[in-house]
């Protein structure tokens, strides 16, 4: 149960029952850049998180616009956390968060509520959500010793389902168990129209996994660029932890898919003691790319497109382009050629 004074984007104080003790929050700061909220300790990110949720089911700004700042580590030992941002009245968090540093601790989500389409978007955050030209923005945050089990889908440490958000300076490290269905990663896993990623770090103590279904990557799960928009990712690591899925798993991210020829670059990666299986489509830094023209890139080679691949490690002063205009060719031979063949049988 939460009591508030104060109107909804203008908290002051706030009174959070947890098993039957009230307990009082103080939130300093106005929620501007330069006095942001500011979460002091575990209730206060407690009562954040409920906040969040609150406003989203009643249409309004999620705090959009506002910023929060963590000023001191928080433990989560004992708590089966729900996402912060709501993932099922279609509205995520809209404000900034600047985790200062500091670390969230001993997240653990288990058996998270999944929707009717089999979504779960299991998180520390569920749903962040800017807008075009007005991202909002996750940073400066660590993510220690994280446990995450469920069977629906949308599943990562940081955010599950991040849209038009750039986020920087993230680590999830420690003792790692990710467990999720589709889309499943140890940052970030579904994200959309996300144009700004860096600096992203998983860092895995002995015995850590990421485990999911279709669509799995040690940082992100799905990197989608539609609408035309380009994304400048930079300096992801991940260390000390296997990765597996059926279909679609890569160190880095499950797949990539875009709308135009340069619409994703990602540079700057490092894989380290890491292991990866899948039954089907898998690559050591991304499982599988795809463009508007996915047919060409996968038409041949069992659905690899290695070909391309080769293309792209020639000497050139563009071997990226060097690749996608490699996908010509089996477009032009199955789909030409073996359509002009199969008319004339």
């Amino acid at each position: 149960i939460i009591h508030v004074s104060g109107d909804k984007d203008s908290v002051k104080t706030a009174y959070v029952v947890l098993d039957g003790e009230v307990a009082a929050i103080a939130l300093s700061g106005d929620g501007s850049a330069e006095k942001p909220y500011l979460i002091n300790n575990r209730d206060d990110l407690i009562w954040f998180q409920g906040k969040v949720d609150e406003q989203a089911a009643d249409g309004s700004t999620q705090f959009a616009g506002k910023y929060f700042k963590l000023t001191a580590d928080i433990d989560l030992a004992g708590i089966n956390w729900v996402g912060i941002g709501s993932a099922y009245k279609d509205h995520g968090f809209m404000g900034n968060f600047d985790g200062n540093g500091y670390k969230i601790m001993n997240l653990t989500i288990t058996n998270p509520t999944v929707d009717a389409d089999g979504y779960a978007y299991a998180g520390l955050f569920a749903v962040t959500e800017g807008a075009a030209g007005a991202e909002n923005v996750i940073k400066n945050l660590t993510i220690e010793n994280v446990t995450i089990s469920t069977t629906g889908d949308i599943v990562a440490a940081a955010i599950a389902y991040p849209y038009y958000t750039i986020v920087e300076n993230v680590t999830v490290c420690g003792n790692i168990s990710i467990t999720g269905g589709d889309y499943t990663a140890g940052a970030l896993a579904y994200t959309r129209r996300c144009t700004d990623a860096r600096n992203l770090t998983i860092a895995g103590n002995n015995g850590s996994a990421i485990t999911g279904e279709k669509t799995v990557g040690g940082v992100i799960a799905d990197i989608q660029m539609n609408g035309g928009l380009t994304a400048d990712y930079s300096n992801f690591s991940v260390s000390g932890v296997t990765i597996t899925g059926e279909t679609k798993v890569g160190g880095i991210s499950g797949i990539i898919a875009t709308q135009t020829l340069n619409g994703a670059t990602v540079k700057n990666v490092v894989l380290d003691n890491v292991e990866i299986v899948g039954a089907g489509v898998t690559g050591g830094i991304v499982g599988i790319a795809l463009l508007g023209a996915r047919r060409a890139a996968l038409i041949n080679e069992a659905g690899t497109g290695t070909a391309s691949m080769m293309h792209g490690s020639s000497r050139n002063s563009e071997p990226v382009r060097e690749g996608f205009v490699a996908m010509i060719a089996p477009l032009t031979d199955s789909g030409l050629v073996c359509t002009l063949t199969s008319l004339a049988i």
